[in-house]
């Protein structure tokens, strides 16, 4: 007669792991935990070794990462530059924002107008202003001023004085008045009227090309001018010295700088 056991539940076997785990699933989890030991490797720093033992593919197998410092490359531009456009203002040196530096010409300039005007006096003028507008801004001729011997026209010099004579003047009074007038300051010369190294003509050059010669302002080319229309073409270079307040000192400083031909 055979006696019955009867087994507690406890006394059962229990279910094998193994068979839980079929080898689908267990393959999924150890890639899963692959998966999370690299990226934290890719998050501590630089460059991270981690071994992986028997867990890997090949035994001790050894899988290197690598992260790069700094921004990656964007459209060829270099690492970490800031994509922002730099302001007008401001110029990049070595990598470094510095304020530019303006080198732009003064926009203005300091005349003086004397003579028989409403408002004599000293102005500051914009650049490229003609005599005209000095005029104007000395609130026009006086009652006994005239033009008759001015060049309107005339683009004037920084620190330049003018002089409008009075309407009983003769032109030789304004001529002799204009040559005590002092010089415009030196380099102050529109760059149009500066000097250049082509020689000036004094057989065919006009008022404007004559006053571009050193110690020659408007009266004495006008005396120039004046001489050329009464005894003609100058023959010679020495024949200059025959017009009024061309002295030999003022000719060895042209002389260099004027020609008989074009």
């Amino acid at each position: 007669m055979h006696r019955t056991t009867h087994k507690t539940r406890q006394d059962r076997p229990g279910p094998n792991k193994k068979t839980l785990l079929g080898p689908g699933r267990r393959r999924r989890i150890r890639a899963g935990g692959l998966l999370l030991v690299l990226l934290l490797g890719g998050c501590q720093g630089d460059k991270k070794q981690i071994s992986l033992g028997q867990d890997a593919k090949s035994p001790g197998q050894t899988i290197h990462l690598e992260k790069k410092n700094g921004p990656a490359h964007k459209n060829g531009a270099q690492e970490g530059r800031d994509d922002r456009k730099i302001a007008p203002e401001y110029q990049e040196e070595r990598g470094v924002l510095v304020q530019a530096t303006s080198t732009q010409a003064p926009s203005e300039m300091v005349c003086e107008i004397k003579g028989a005007v409403q408002e004599p006096g000293v102005y500051r003028i914009p650049k490229e202003s003609r005599v005209v507008d000095l005029i104007e801004k000395a609130r026009g001729l006086s009652p006994e001023g005239s033009t008759k011997f001015v060049n309107q026209a005339r683009k004037l010099r920084d620190g330049e004085v003018v002089i409008i004579p009075s309407k009983t003047m003769s032109r030789e009074e304004v001529l002799r008045q204009a040559d005590a007038l002092p010089p415009a300051a030196e380099g102050s010369k529109a760059p149009e009227e500066a000097p250049t190294k082509k020689k000036i003509c004094i057989n065919t050059a006009d008022q404007k090309e004559l006053e571009s010669l050193a110690g020659i302002g408007p009266a004495t080319a006008t005396r120039i001018l004046d001489y050329r229309k009464e005894h003609g073409r100058f023959q010679c270079l020495d024949d200059l010295k025959k017009v009024q307040r061309i002295g030999d000192k003022l000719f060895e400083q042209i002389k260099n700088d004027i020609t008989l031909t074009p």
